[in-house]
């Protein structure tokens, strides 16, 4: 049982004051210096809040606090998170964004999910498998309808290199 739940905290850690990190990878060629931002879905907006460093081959976010609840789904207290690649000179800043800055990856099938222990949920069919507070999930693809998450070990996030934000997993 020890084995098992240390297996599924590789790659993340809550480190009380320190926040929550995500240690991932990087599919593809990337420059040896870049940096990661994190834009969380709102369904109908982005909000870019959360940043990270990456090499050619992994990549690592801190979060110090719960996102704000600009980043979150209305009111539900669900957040979604996209880890998105840029170059280390590019700066984005804090706030709504349109994704027009130059990107040059993001993860199309990993999450950082964020709930609210006392929030209402936004009314997906997969939020209630998630904890509180900080989790990553992985893309279900569906044939019809919305994709979903389910949850995955941190470590398995994944931003792959010249992927389109169209290719995002559509939880929403």
């Amino acid at each position: 049982m020890r084995a098992l739940l240390f297996a599924g905290l590789v790659g993340c850690a809550s480190n009380g004051s320190a926040g929550f990190e995500i240690d991932g990878s990087i599919s593809g060629s990337a420059p040896p210096a870049t940096k990661v931002v994190i834009f969380w879905d709102r369904v109908d907006t982005a909000y870019k809040w959360g940043d990270g460093t990456g090499s050619a081959s992994a990549f690592t976010v801190t979060l110090a606090d719960d996102p704000p609840l600009a980043a979150q789904v209305g009111s539900s207290g669900l957040a979604v998170g996209f880890p998105v690649l840029i170059d280390a000179s590019v700066t984005v800043p804090d706030g709504p964004t349109d994704l027009s800055f130059a990107r040059l990856g993001i993860a199309t099938d990993y999450a950082i999910i964020w709930k609210d222990a006392l929030g209402s949920g936004a009314g997906t069919s997969w939020e209630s498998s998630f904890g509180a507070r900080y989790s990553c999930g992985h893309c279900v693809r569906q044939t019809t309808g919305h994709d979903t998450f389910e949850l995955t070990p941190c470590a398995n996030e994944t931003i792959v290199v010249g992927a389109a934000v169209a290719e995002v997993c559509n939880w929403d």
